[in-house]
């Protein structure tokens, strides 16, 4: 009886600690009903389909968009442009920089990788919390110059309605 008692009680540690692996944890089960305050709020179904911010350095721009905007892993996309005449403008080199200061996150630099004439990409940039992210763009314009672009960017929680709807 003894040995049955004992391995009763480590088969209920056992399936007590499984259970903990599953659950998620109370900043998760706050930052959804968070969202479904928000949601209540808006009354939009999906708010954070992505998003794009035009910022000026001197006579150039750039166009920066943030895919989809929601915490978790995005794509950011930049797009080079002279202010004078609106013509794609191809810089040596491009590098982002993304902080959020809120959360402690001191900026992380990431080399854009050039996709075509004056159009860069950062694929799987983590974002891993919802706020106001500061963005800064480096763009290399010749050995002497250099454009630097910097602004704010919105980014939502992770969950939808649908998906929380959907139990993820």
């Amino acid at each position: 009886r003894s040995i049955g008692a004992e391995m009763g009680l480590a088969a209920g540690v056992l399936l007590a600690t499984a259970t903990l692996g599953v659950t998620p944890p109370p900043r998760a089960l706050a930052e959804q009903a968070m969202h479904h305050q928000m949601m209540a709020d808006a009354g939009d179904s999906d708010i954070a389909q992505g998003f794009q911010i035009l910022i000026p350095s001197g006579n150039y721009l750039a166009m920066v968009d943030v895919l989809p905007a929601r915490a978790g892993t995005n794509s950011i996309a930049v797009q080079f442009t002279r202010g004078t005449d609106n013509a794609t403008f191809d810089p040596m080199e491009a590098r982002v920089e993304l902080s959020l200061e809120s959360a402690g996150i001191e900026a992380l630099a990431r080399p854009l990788e050039r996709v075509d004439v004056g159009k860069y990409r950062l694929g799987g940039a983590a974002l891993p919390f919802a706020g106001s992210w500061s963005i800064r763009v480096d763009a290399l314009i010749d050995d002497f110059r250099k454009a630097i672009f910097e602004s704010q960017i919105a980014m939502q929680t992770r969950f939808s309605v649908a998906s929380v709807e959907r139990g993820r």
